[in-house]
């Protein structure tokens, strides 16, 4: 059975799609066949990251969660966007305009359908990662997906206006028997003692951190495929989400 990691957070704005992109990558490079799920309805842009518009889906997630398709016409191989690699990725898009959306965030879906879904579309591509890119914060499309996921990982940033929300999502995770979940904190400054913010972070939330990432710049156009694992693999950022990555393979359940 394929793996299902949910990569979550409570607002806009701390990473949380790069994280999703990069890890795939990273993944992939391992020689994994890795599937990537947008789950932000409302405003996805998951299909950013590798190049795609919203012209290029015919069908998608919110599709077949309305009975509107069957699953295989909502998966499509993207591969060639992270250049030479030894696996396969594929991409689930959130939406294609159908307008089915709004009322997927406003009354959710089945988790059975939903978990259904992925385990024909791992059937047939033979994928062994699904990585679901959540929507930020807590809402009715958010809870089915956090009810199949075998590993959370909750991205932040260090702040007053994300130490709530994490600890809320921590709270969810928990109650909903997620069986593991785990922090990432991005963004941090150089000048902060990594060692330190893990530390703290972990005593906040009685939660592992899986990765510190560093703030980093990185100027527009230099890189080939614009995800920074393909096109930096030596950035400390990509350095950082290796671990992550790592954490996912090695994950028994």
């Amino acid at each position: 059975m394929p793996k299902i990691v949910c990569v979550h957070s409570f607002r806009d704005g701390v990473g949380k799609t790069t994280v999703t992109a990069n890890l795939a990558a990273l993944l992939v490079g391992r020689g994994l066949r890795v599937c990537v799920v947008d789950t932000n309805f409302n405003r996805p842009e998951l299909h950013r990251q590798f190049g795609k518009t919203d012209s290029d889906f015919s069908h998608a997630l919110s599709d077949f969660l309305a009975g509107d398709c069957p699953a295989d016409k909502i998966v499509y191989e993207i591969t060639p966007a992270l250049g030479k690699s030894k696996g396969r990725v594929y991409l689930i898009p959130a939406h294609s305009n159908s307008k089915r959306e709004k009322q997927i965030t406003r009354e959710g879906f089945d988790p059975t359908l939903f978990r259904e879904g992925l385990d024909e579309i791992a059937t047939a591509h033979h994928i062994d990662i699904f990585l679901i890119d959540g929507a930020a914060g807590i809402d009715h499309a958010a809870l089915p997906i956090f009810a199949v996921t075998d590993l959370l990982a909750i991205v932040m940033r260090l702040g007053n206006e994300d130490f709530q929300g994490t600890g809320v999502l921590v709270e969810i995770a928990d109650k909903m028997e997620v069986p593991h979940s785990f922090l990432v904190v991005c963004d941090v400054p150089d000048s902060y003692d990594f060692n330190n913010v893990r530390g703290e972070v972990e005593r906040v939330y009685g939660r592992e951190v899986g990765a510190v990432v560093p703030h980093v710049e990185i100027p527009p156009g230099l890189g080939k495929t614009g995800i920074t694992a393909i096109d930096f693999p030596n950035s400390p950022m990509v350095l950082a989400l290796s671990e992550v990555a790592k954490r996912i393979v090695h994950w028994k359940g």
